[in-house]
């Protein structure tokens, strides 16, 4: 297993999941950080989830499909989500989904 491109945030609240992107992200990532922590997020009630992206160079095909499964599979427990960029195509494509 290589480094992770994606880092969970320490220090949040209680309730709040948070991680940090900082390049291309695999599937991988999602399976070793991401999906762990939201599955144990949603068995404890609602899940908060904040991404911090100060840098983004794409998804790998797999990582995309592990975040739409995560996503889907746990849809009613999610309460809130986050995303902190200063990317602006980035705030253009969650405008669409707000």
């Amino acid at each position: 297993m290589g480094a992770t491109m994606i880092q969970q945030l320490s220090g949040l609240p209680p309730g709040i999941i948070g991680f940090e992107v900082t390049t291309k992200v695999t599937a991988d990532d999602f399976k070793d950080v991401v999906i762990p922590a939201v599955e144990k997020a949603a068995e404890s009630g609602e899940v908060r989830y904040l991404t911090v992206i100060p840098e983004f160079h794409g998804m790998t095909p797999g990582a995309l499909s592990q975040d739409l499964k995560i996503a889907f599979e746990t849809f009613r427990k999610w309460k809130r989500i986050a995303i902190v960029t200063d990317i602006e195509w980035i705030h253009h494509m969650t405008a669409l989904f707000g």
